[in-house]
């Protein structure tokens, strides 16, 4: 379901927006928000202004190497619409990631945005 508002997030009022980053941060199991991140991904630069740092904090909160990958993954295009003072805390993320297979996931996703992205971040994702 959450995959399916991705693409209309702007279209959702700034209450609503509200209240599914409200949701997202509620959620206790790090494996179930981890997967609504990945779903929302995309539809990520749909969101408020002022609501996408809450969204990047939910990320970066990620403990598990895997989950973060996965969340990152799913950003794809979407990361190039962040605020630009967001986008090097993500690309910050995926630099932290060790394991290759990891690391190949979040690249693989941030990849899609990468030509919306600084160059100094586009270097720092090569």
């Amino acid at each position: 379901m959450i995959q399916s508002l991705a693409p209309n997030l702007n279209c959702l009022t700034r209450v609503q927006q509200e209240r599914l980053v409200a949701l997202f941060e509620g959620l206790a199991k790090r494996k179930d928000r981890a997967s609504a991140l990945w779903g929302l991904g995309k539809g990520v630069a749909g969101l408020a202004p002022e609501l996408q740092p809450r969204f990047v904090a939910l990320v970066e909160a990620l403990a598990e190497p895997q989950y973060r990958a996965s969340a990152l993954w799913g950003l794809g295009k979407g990361v190039a619409g962040l605020a630009p003072e967001l986008q090097p805390r993500l690309v910050a993320l995926a630099e932290g990631l060790h394991q290759p297979e990891q690391r190949a996931l979040a690249l693989s996703g941030l990849g899609a945005g990468v030509a919306g992205l600084e160059p100094a971040l586009q270097q720092r994702l090569i």
